[in-house]
């Protein structure tokens, strides 16, 4: 990947793509660049890697999707829909939805959208990598990636 004049341009050992003039590049789902950090994946035998700008993470043996750099070049990632940041598992990433019941308040979310709901009320801008009920807070927490922004909600219930 390198920047010539204006324009951003991709180079393998055997094509060159671009120009692309879009601080984030996406391209062919394995190169993501945003202006500082560049994340890349390759496979090599029958598993495959996810390469950044700081550290390659991997083997896995499912697919990896949903590729997002946060702002402070964090690499999460998807791998058979289990979130990894930086080759670490997310907790509770695996699930595509959740009901939780907490003292009589609701706590929903589906990956179909991109908020929760508490108590009936939306919350956020994008699906959660992270959730818990902090007991000491009487708060539900969680984490999304929204944009390149990770962002930490805390719901405090009374």
């Amino acid at each position: 990947l390198y920047k010539k004049g204006d324009n951003w341009y991709v180079k393998t050992d055997k094509m060159e793509y671009g120009p692309y003039n879009k601080k984030q590049i996406v391209f062919g789902n394995s190169i993501v660049y945003d202006g500082k950090h560049c994340v890349f994946l390759y496979k090599k035998g029958d598993n495959r890697y996810v390469k950044t700008d700081k550290a390659e993470y991997g083997p896995y043996d499912g697919y990896i999707g949903n590729i997002k750099i946060a702002e402070n070049g964090d690499c999460y990632y998807e791998v058979s829909s289990q979130q990894y940041c930086n080759g670490k598992k997310l907790e509770n990433s695996g699930r595509k939805e959740c009901n939780m019941d907490v003292n009589g308040h609701s706590f929903y979310f589906s990956y179909d959208y991109d908020y929760v709901v508490i108590d009936g009320q939306r919350f956020g801008k994008a699906f959660p990598f992270e959730y818990r009920y902090d007991k000491d807070k009487n708060a539900f927490v969680w984490y999304c990636l929204e944009g390149r922004d990770l962002t930490i909600y805390e719901y405090a219930l009374d």
